[in-house]
């Protein structure tokens, strides 16, 4: 019998589930050599970081869609 192709455990999210792992592991790590207080600050700046670089590149995605500067001039 053929596997059905949107299985969610199939080879399609095999990246998905590796980095899933990766991040575990780094996690766990980084609590055992920081500790839970300095692991838990440096992870909410990490995400700080990420969401915040993830924003400015959509508003630049939708300055540059909508010429946005052409309204300054």
């Amino acid at each position: 019998m053929q596997e059905s192709t949107n299985s969610p455990y199939g080879l399609e999210n095999f990246r998905a589930f590796g980095f899933a792992f990766f991040v575990c592991g780094a996690y766990y790590h980084c609590i055992d050599f920081l500790g839970t207080e300095k692991t838990t600050l440096w992870g909410m700046g990490l995400i700080f970081l990420g969401l915040m670089l993830v924003s400015i590149g959509l508003w630049l995605r939708f300055a540059i869609k909508k010429r946005f500067w052409r309204f300054f001039t």
